[in-house]
């Protein structure tokens, strides 16, 4: 029986280009504790916030 997962996990990472390896900064229980703690290096850094929730990794990064 394969055991369900009692809560997510929301990870805050700073990434760079392709290729580049991501930095996991945080994990948080609530997904708008990440989103803030986005927000403020996104403000601090002058960088964009992207949410790659639900999207497909790069070709290149996937195992095969």
């Amino acid at each position: 029986m394969m055991a369900t997962p009692t809560h997510a996990v929301y990870e805050v990472n700073l990434c760079g280009g392709k290729g580049a390896e991501p930095l996991n900064v945080r994990g948080f229980s609530r997904c708008e504790d990440a989103n803030a703690l986005a927000r403020q290096f996104a403000g601090a850094l002058k960088i964009p916030v992207k949410d790659f929730v639900d999207t497909e990794p790069d070709t290149d990064d996937v195992d095969g």
